[in-house]
């Protein structure tokens, strides 16, 4: 049985041979118009292996469109659901068969043999699904089904072990920036304490220099009070010195009456007034003339000056 049928167009036979060689060498068996057998009619050969087939693939191209045969066996593949169109260049919808431009096309316009090409890819799936069993096909379906949600799976365990893994980074980040915080704020507390040590000894000073300040300042306010003291008493020695002032102008007042009356009894005693006195009493001394004046008046020197010197003394 014919595992793959192709139909085109002679003139792109060179387009067409290198997917029919890539397709067998992965052990597909194709049919693509060989030779037809002697007394056996072309029509009917066709039509046997057509049916036989598994699948159809037919090959559109600006050639193919315009073949009664392709466009024929076209149809009659995909009346028995075994059609597979393939494009070997670009074509419109317009330049399309009636009815065969709505199944889905592999586009192997720039497919040059090689297997990682995506569109080959596609063929190739599509060539495997029609020519698997129904049976084969449902359990491939239920395999590919837990495929599907084993890969789900394994998808969802890898985006939680991802999640997990960001988490983790994300964790090992905070708690890098937590350190970092904690050894500044240690540093600050250090700095800090450092300070709180400094102000301490500041402090110290200050409450030092407060109590030598308070003790000089006792130490002014008795200096300020032993001033005030020696202010009273430099005003009472100052009263006393002004009240010797005067005693002693008054005595030198006294001191210079009493020269002028000595001279003046000097002279009347070379005048010969010897007989005149001054009123004294001679104390009971002789009544010689020079005696009583003499006498006289060195008792009142003495007590001009014991006078003055009693009242300077008051």
């Amino acid at each position: 049985m014919t595992d793959v049928f192709f139909s085109y167009s002679s003139i792109d036979r060179d387009s067409v041979r290198p997917i029919r060689d890539a397709l067998a060498a992965q052990g597909f068996d194709v049919f693509w118009d060989q030779a037809v057998p002697a007394a056996v009619d072309w029509d009917t050969w066709i039509r046997e292996h057509l049916a036989k087939s598994k699948c159809a693939i037919v090959f559109w191209s600006r050639n193919s469109i315009k073949s009664d045969n392709v466009r024929h066996e076209a149809a009659v593949a995909k009346q028995q659901g075994k059609l597979i169109p393939v494009l070997l260049e670009s074509l419109g919808a317009d330049a399309f068969p009636m009815g065969l431009y709505s199944v889905q096309c592999a586009n192997l316009a720039e497919y040059s043999g090689n297997s990682s090409h995506p569109e080959w890819q596609k063929l190739q799936q599509e060539v495997e699904a029609k020519l698997m069993p129904p049976w084969a096909r449902r359990k491939a379906d239920g395999l590919e089904a837990q495929l599907v949600a084993e890969r789900a799976r394994r998808e969802a365990a890898e985006h939680r072990d991802q999640t997990l893994q960001d988490q983790i980074a994300t964790e090992a980040r905070t708690q890098q920036d937590l350190k970092r915080e904690r050894d500044r704020a240690l540093s600050e507390v250090g700095a800090l304490k450092a300070q709180l040590d400094e102000a301490a000894r500041a402090r110290a000073e200050l409450d030092s220099r407060a109590v030598s300040l308070s003790q000089n300042r006792s130490d002014a306010e008795l200096l300020q009070k032993a001033l005030q003291a020696k202010d009273e008493e430099h005003s009472r020695l100052k009263y006393a010195h002004n009240q010797l002032q005067e005693s002693s102008n008054r005595l030198a007042a006294a001191l210079e009456s009493s020269q002028r009356e000595l001279t003046v009894l000097r002279r009347q005693r070379h005048s010969g007034l010897h007989d005149q006195h001054f009123g004294l009493p001679t104390f009971g001394f002789t009544n010689n003339p020079q005696h009583s004046i003499s006498m006289s008046r060195g008792s009142a020197l003495r007590m001009m000056l014991v006078s003055l010197i009693f009242t300077a003394a008051l």
